[in-house]
């Protein structure tokens, strides 16, 4: 059996990992591509699964770390960084997949003594197939390829490599969240506290992305009211992908097909101002996207394209919701206190 450990090693990779057994292969298929894999430490953290993930990975050469109890992937992660002896702690999720030249990707931020993580991409190819892989994909590629941003103040958990010192100063993954939730954006907005997070565009991991409608609407929802909690506290956006204009942009995609179904039973001055208010919403979304849409007519031609904006708008409605549900539960708990303070 391979042993995790390595003499003197360079980078010690966390995984975490429930139930994986079926996206799993992907992984244990790309980290016996690695280069320079024997100065490399594998840390597999097994959240208390209970699909036979943890005898997969011993019979690809891992001895994993059990924990008893399910605890998340915020625990997940914590309790494989406290075994990990490298000065730097990449984490990567157990349904992606990282190049071989790994290594040689983060050691140019790993000398930086300002660089307390680099952060990589998504591959714009999914690893599994279909319609919602393929335009989760292409709308992850997407926020990297439409800007220019080279330092961020957040972290992807499923991709991000973290100099210890800092993650351990921060006090590491905040285990409140019990999914796989914003514990890597709470923690990010930390460690950017302490030096500079590198976005790195060459970085590229691929992934497993949900394949229905309904996986991605409960995600977004979910993160997003996450997220709606994150701004109520902080009163702040972010430089990438959770910015100011990627939120306008959600708003008027959501707003269109609304504008779009008056503007086609109206009549009068009503259908005018509901035809201006279709094609201010459109040109408002492709301005604060970025031109998502067009990038999906060049990436993935003019049908995707429609497809990928209905998907917008599915998914749209899913963000304004969880807004509108963390309104509510801030307005409420004003209320409440101003009740007590009477």
């Amino acid at each position: 059996m391979m042993s995790n450990r390595t003499e003197t090693p360079l980078l010690s990779i966390v995984i975490p990992v429930y139930n994986g057994s079926a996206t799993l292969e992907p992984l244990l298929q790309a980290l016996a591509q690695l280069h320079h894999r024997d100065k490399i430490e594998y840390l597999f953290v097994d959240d208390a699964s209970t699909d036979g993930t943890a005898k997969r990975i011993l019979e690809a050469g891992y001895e994993p770390i059990r924990q008893p109890v399910r605890g998340g992937p915020a625990k997940a992660r914590n309790a494989g960084v406290r075994q990990a002896r490298a000065a730097w702690v990449l984490f990567l999720d157990a349904d992606t997949a990282p190049p071989a030249d790994l290594l040689a990707r983060v050691e140019s931020a790993m000398q930086q003594e300002d660089v307390v993580a680099v952060v990589g991409v998504y591959a714009r190819t999914p690893i599994n197939t279909g319609f919602w892989p393929r335009y989760k994909a292409l709308q992850a590629w997407s926020y990297h390829a439409l800007t220019e941003v080279q330092e961020i103040n957040w972290i992807w958990g499923s991709m991000s490599c973290v100099r210890r010192a800092a993650f351990l100063d921060a006090g590491g993954f905040s285990e409140i969240y019990s999914g796989a939730d914003l514990e890597d954006v709470e923690l990010g907005r930390r460690l950017a506290c302490r030096g500079r997070i590198l976005l790195d565009r060459e970085l590229i991991v691929g992934h497993h992305f949900p394949d229905t409608a309904w996986k991605n609407f409960r995600n977004h929802l979910h993160r997003g009211r996450l997220w709606c909690r994150l701004y109520v506290e902080d009163r702040r956006f972010d430089n990438y992908l959770t910015t100011r204009q990627q939120a306008v942009a959600r708003i008027a995609i959501a707003v269109l097909p609304l504008a779009i179904i008056g503007a086609a039973i109206l009549n009068g001055p009503a259908q005018t101002l509901a035809v201006f208010l279709t094609v201010t919403a459109l040109l408002l979304y492709e301005r604060s996207s970025g031109g998502f849409l067009q990038f999906c007519v060049r990436s993935a031609g003019l049908c995707f394209a429609l497809r990928a904006a209905g998907a917008e708008m599915l998914l749209s409605w899913a963000l304004i919701i969880a807004a509108l549900v963390v309104a509510g539960e801030s307005a409420a708990d004003r209320l409440r206190h101003l009740e007590i303070a009477n």
